[in-house]
């Protein structure tokens, strides 16, 4: 896997570099590791997290001492006496409050760690989702490109045939209106196709000038079996439910050093003190802050009010993964059971469109036949695609949600 590894990113850096074209095959099952090597996307929720890391060490860092220094001159008649005063000091925070603060922290950053987690498990559900069409998509355009081959000679023997008598204006029209309609259907096919994969690679980070071969073979595989198993474990591990729960915690730590800061800080100051002509010493002192008038009840009060929200909206999306996840595993049997009463027309062992032909060829059916069974199988194509790639959609997304693997390639 290493070499694999540095292999496309020397395909990378060439092609964007010298804007050479390369051509990379990636089968399924590498897109996680290579979503975590070359994706930008990745690597921006990387940046976020490492974000997060840094604002919880600058609140935790230790303020610097200042260094202060006063100069004082006094002349009355004759006498002329100057006092200067050099010494430091530093405002500490009380050790508890540094403590519990601390600990808030590290809890934020637990959940901050299961919010990045959950990113890059969406991220890698869009990217799977996104590999399926485009496999299928391709799959798609090479049954319709047979179709639009057939339909060409049909035109072309047509014309002549018109021209000879043969083959009214009438059933010319209805040829070239049947390619039209395949050609419009391709065309649609391939816009598709380009748009998605535009996305599919700046997300992974792959410059235009790279030929993508997408290797793995995609098929239907029914994972019904394993639904109703899955849907009653829903929410167990589940990164953004467990990142919720842990900034609940860091809130009651909060909380607690919120009320601990009607006494924050001390702070202490020495020093050395020279008073002309004769005399010299030293000082220190000593400030804190007294609660008499603020006893921190504001900022206590506003952490309570954020708590309530924060748990009411862990329930909220903790239901919401509920009944999204029942949602999606009756949107997986029912895709599962049009799919299995329906052949493949994306198999690409079977020429459909040569067996069309022979019938027409052996007289079994007439020009009409032939143009409405092409129709019936386009359609077939088109639909068994837009399918088959919201079924993956499905399974993705559960997979996502249910924290469980569905799909093995």
């Amino acid at each position: 896997m290493f070499i694999r590894k540095f292999m496309c990113g020397l395909m990378f850096l060439s092609a964007a570099v010298f804007g050479q074209e390369n051509v990379v095959n990636i089968a399924f099952n590498e897109l996680g590791e290579l979503m975590l090597d070359q994706s930008v996307e990745a690597q921006r929720i990387e940046a976020k997290y490492n974000l997060a890391v840094i604002d919880g060490e600058i609140d935790l860092q230790w303020s610097n001492p200042d260094l202060n220094y006063t100069n004082e001159f006094i002349k009355q008649n004759d006498i002329e006496i100057s006092e200067q005063l050099l010494y430091l000091s530093k405002t500490f925070e009380m050790p508890w409050i540094y403590w519990n603060n601390s600990e808030a922290w590290q809890i934020d950053l637990q959940a901050e760690a299961q919010k990045k987690q959950q990113m890059l498990n969406e991220l890698l559900e869009r990217l799977k989702s996104d590999y399926v069409e485009l496999a299928l998509l391709e799959q798609q355009q090479t049954q319709l490109q047979q179709l639009e081959s057939v339909i060409d000679d049909l035109v072309r023997v047509s014309h002549t045939q018109e021209q000879e008598g043969e083959t009214s204006a009438l059933d010319e029209y209805l040829i070239n209106a049947s390619l039209f309609n395949l050609q419009s259907a391709l065309f649609n096919s391939i816009k598709q196709y380009r748009h998605r994969l535009t996305i599919w690679k700046s997300q992974m980070g792959m410059a235009d000038s790279i030929t993508i071969r997408f290797s793995t073979n995609i098929q239907f595989r029914d994972v019904s079996d394993k639904i109703n198993e899955t849907i009653s474990r829903v929410g167990e591990g589940h990164p953004g439910l467990s990142g919720m729960q842990q900034r609940l915690a860091a809130l009651d730590k909060r909380i607690g050093v919120e009320k601990s800061r009607i006494w924050p800080n001390i702070t202490l100051s020495g020093g050395i003190k020279k008073v002309n002509p004769d005399f010299n010493g030293y000082m220190v002192g000593i400030s804190t802050p007294i609660p008499l008038l603020n006893w921190n009840g504001a900022q206590v009060e506003k952490l309570r009010v954020e708590k309530h929200m924060q748990n009411q909206t862990e329930k909220l999306y903790r239901r919401q993964l509920d009944g999204l996840l029942l949602e999606l595993g009756d949107n997986i049997n029912s895709l599962v059971q049009i799919l299995q009463k329906t052949k493949n027309p994306l198999d690409m062992e079977r020429n459909i469109t040569e067996e069309m032909l022979i019938a027409y060829r052996e007289g079994q059916w007439s020009l009409n036949d032939l143009l409405s069974m092409m129709q019936i199988h386009k359609e077939g194509i088109i639909q068994y695609t837009e399918q088959l790639i919201a079924y993956y959609k499905n399974v993705f997304n559960f997979e996502t949600i249910s924290r469980q693997q569905l799909i093995i390639y």
